[in-house]
């Protein structure tokens, strides 16, 4: 078995060498004078070498591997390669199988900015997902994040080409008219520029967090929405686009990279919203909140134990109805009230595992709370914000 990543070697010079190339140009453009003699057009002689030489080391960057051999596994802990700790599951972001012409490999993203991914050759997709069940990164027990933009279709396209060309021209103008302006109102604008293109790069971009009780859109300078996986009637792809549907009729347009990208993302979600599907409705109903007041609620949780065993409903069941992604906040946060009196140091740990896979805030603190054996007043604050959600409509306005 064999991983490969890329050489950061080649990324470390493709980006310092282009702040470094630059700062050049602009040297030159504001200390050379050009004779008239010479055609304008040679002015821009060093800003085409400059894209000319990033152009062949972003190629060179994407075409070559840097490959190690030797025997993988993975355990909570994270990639093992010939007995050795190759990559913690700290350092993990997400994973998924992909393919690569005839092969195989479980491609994992990590956290780290700029970080190359790695690949594990595998033998088929199944192999991959053994490896990510066993870093804990399955839908069940895990949250994988995924960078996406707002906005599909022709009239997105458009607006983010006009965006890129206003911000050329933003940057580029500074530059040439540097011995005009003089160099005092050239380099400020020149940073002004840099800023605009910042935000039209990262305006747009939305952090999907998937998680095991919904999905969590993060935009850069808006707030968070949660959209729980009851509230999701399908997901669908066309080329980079993915469209989410939800029960409301509305649909939110998100646009990935590639459309691999985008298939990858698809094929996490509808992961979780089949466990969502093929949820116990049953055993879930009996401990939610049920329309009750919290105090109501939690001594109704301490009244039941008995019940549940004389109904023969295992602890297990409990434990499924906490780590099913299809549960409502309520159910979970019930089933965890039930079990927190037997609760082992065993049990608190798989409780709070459950907890760190959930997206929602709020769901997180009150399973936290249970796992801690907090007294009944922090857990009345805590589950009070608990309810089961109605649809709402996500847009970028």
């Amino acid at each position: 078995m064999s991983i490969r990543t890329r050489h950061t070697s080649i990324f470390a010079i493709l980006l310092f060498g282009s702040f470094a190339a630059i700062w050049a140009c602009m040297f030159v453009a504001s200390k050379t004078h050009v004779p008239d003699s010479i055609p304008k057009l040679f002015s821009f002689a060093p800003w085409a070498a400059y894209l000319a030489g990033a152009l062949w080391l972003a190629k060179l960057y994407e075409r070559t591997w840097k490959t190690i051999e030797g025997s993988v596994h993975a355990d909570e802990h994270g990639i093992y390669v010939n007995g050795r700790l190759t990559l913690t599951r700290r350092a993990i972001r997400h994973g998924h199988p992909m393919k690569d012409g005839e092969r195989t490999y479980l491609r994992l993203h990590r956290r780290a900015p700029f970080a190359a991914p790695y690949d594990i050759e595998v033998e088929d997709e199944a192999e991959a997902r053994r490896l990510l069940a066993a870093l804990r990164f399955d839908a069940q027990t895990s949250v994988s994040e995924f960078e996406l933009r707002w906005g599909a279709g022709t009239r997105a396209q458009v607006l983010r080409w006009v965006k890129v060309a206003t911000g050329i021209v933003a940057f580029v103008a500074p530059i040439l008219l540097m011995r005009r302006i003089g160099e005092n109102v050239a380099i400020p604008l020149w940073f002004a520029s840099c800023l605009l293109i910042s935000y039209f790069l990262s305006g747009n971009v939305v952090q999907l967090a998937v998680g095991a009780d919904g999905l969590t859109l993060r935009p850069t300078f808006k707030r968070q929405r949660f959209v729980p996986y009851a509230d999701i009637e399908d997901v669908r792809v066309e080329k980079e686009a993915l469209y989410l549907t939800l029960a409301d009729g509305s649909v939110v347009p998100l646009r990935t990279s590639t459309a691999e990208d985008a298939v990858t993302v698809e094929q996490r979600i509808r992961e979780a919203l089949s466990l969502h599907r093929a949820r116990n409705v049953n055993a879930a109903a009996a401990v939610n909140r049920g329309g009750r007041t919290t105090s109501e609620w939690l001594a109704a949780t301490k009244d039941r134990r008995a019940t549940y065993r004389e109904a023969t409903v295992p602890d297990e069941e409990l434990w499924n109805i906490i780590e099913d992604a299809a549960a409502s906040p309520t159910e979970r946060a019930g089933a965890a009230l039930s079990l927190r009196a037997e609760l082992d140091d065993e049990g608190r740990n798989r409780l709070r595992v459950a907890a760190g896979a959930c997206a929602e805030k709020k769901l997180r603190v009150a399973l936290e709370s249970v796992a801690r054996n907090a007294d009944e007043d922090v857990l009345e604050d805590v589950l009070e914000p608990l309810e089961d959600r109605r649809v709402k409509k996500l847009s970028r306005s």
